[in-house]
């Protein structure tokens, strides 16, 4: 699970660094940062309620908020798919990435924060001699 969180971050951290040319990179870059930040410290062993609490908030946010470009594309018969270049004529294929991107965010912070809870369980199992059976006399 800490492998799961540590390519989570990677990830977070690599999409942040890819939101140099959208056209709200501060919003998407802070929210991938966080979200990278999380999973680091979720791997770690942190079991940060109040991180989680605020990443879960900010992506209910961002769902919200770009469901009516989802919306949009749905229903779209103009031809137009997801691989398009972004354009001022078609924002809604923007706002359907952002939505994809909100929904991997959103389930990965409830992943690393539900292994959070396993973490400690492992370590405890994993410790040597614990739980270890008698061996048998010959």
């Amino acid at each position: 699970m800490r492998i799961a969180c540590l390519i989570i971050a990677t990830v977070a951290f690599i999409s942040a660094a890819l939101q140099y040319n959208d056209p709200d990179p501060l919003l998407w870059g802070a929210y991938y940062l966080g979200i990278g930040l999380f999973a680091i410290l979720s791997a770690a062993g942190f079991r940060l309620r109040l991180g989680f609490i605020s990443l879960v908030i900010a992506s209910v946010s961002l769902l919200l908020s770009t469901w009516p470009g989802v919306q949009q594309y749905l229903a779209n018969q103009d031809g137009q798919t997801l691989a398009n270049a972004m354009s001022k004529e078609f924002p809604y294929i923007e706002q359907t990435r952002e939505f994809g991107g909100a929904i991997l965010g959103l389930v990965s912070t409830i992943f690393c924060f539900s292994a959070t809870a396993y973490l400690p369980q492992l370590a405890r199992r994993q410790q040597p001699g614990r739980n270890a059976r008698p061996s048998k006399p010959e």
